[in-house]
């Protein structure tokens, strides 16, 4: 065999260990980077991903109360209600929920066409605080998609302004009453309770999907403290007169039975 010849037949055996050599290499990143995803950043993706398609969401516990010596209410908080509606993408679709909210509750505004065509395709608070007595039918409000009832707190306070300022005032964090300066303050941490905690799958638009609810964490109310003090304004004596139900009460910053 002459010398071209020969050259010409080891020729392709050159060009195959080069493509295999390509082959080989490409292989090595891919399995590189399969073992990044897998070991390296998979804690990562998944907790992306279950931040994406999951949402964690809590309910505000009641705030303690604050009683004087004798059991008189100085501080309560109650619980009120906003009605939250998030208003379709489609106009037709929104008319038709609107005139379901209408039937729902009795006393809503009167709005027209323009009001819930500039509304289209936002959330947005319909009633901030919802007169439960005005809702008609429960079943019909909430079984509108897209309507939600959210919980908030109102703390009231006796209205001697002596008494009111020693006991301080509370700011809501997060949905959570906190307690600022004065006795709020100072018994916070037996006054706040514990919130409840949930998770809920939700679709691809961001939706519950109600099957997979699950309740997390348990709620638990504050507890009352009882103040060393006596209130001597006989003007409360006919309001702030009963002693106040429940489990637990602290005095002086100490949990005791009553």
């Amino acid at each position: 065999m002459t010398r071209p010849e020969k050259a010409h037949f080891q020729s392709p055996s050159r060009r195959t260990r080069f493509l295999l050599s390509v082959f080989l290499l490409w292989g090595i990143v891919v399995i590189a980077k399969l073992a990044q995803l897998m070991l390296i950043d998979r804690e990562q993706y998944l907790t992306e991903m279950t931040r994406r398609s999951v949402f964690w969401g809590c309910v505000p516990s009641r705030r303690g109360r604050l009683l004087d010596r004798e059991g008189r209410v100085l501080a309560w908080s109650t619980r009120h209600f906003r009605l939250l509606w998030d208003v379709p993408q489609d106009m037709d679709a929104a008319l038709r929920d609107w005139a379901g909210l209408k039937a729902a509750y009795a006393g809503l505004r009167a709005w027209s066409d323009d009001d819930i065509c500039e509304r289209v395709g936002t959330s947005f608070c319909v009633l901030e605080d919802v007169d439960v007595t005005s809702v008609t039918t429960p079943q019909g409000l909430l079984g509108i998609q897209g309507v939600r009832l959210e919980s908030f707190f109102v703390r009231h306070y006796c209205p001697d302004p002596e008494v009111a300022k020693s006991l301080g005032h509370v700011e809501v964090v997060d949905g959570v009453e906190v307690g600022v300066s004065g006795a709020e303050k100072a018994h916070d941490a037996l006054l706040r309770g514990r919130s409840a905690s949930y998770r809920v799958m939700v679709d691809k638009d961001g939706k519950w999907i109600p099957e997979t609810w699950q309740k997390t964490g348990e709620l638990r109310p504050g507890f009352d403290v009882h103040l060393p003090i006596s209130h001597p304004s006989t003007r409360l004596s006919s309001t702030w007169s009963e002693r106040p139900s429940g489990k637990t009460t602290a005095v002086g910053g100490r949990c005791t039975s009553i």
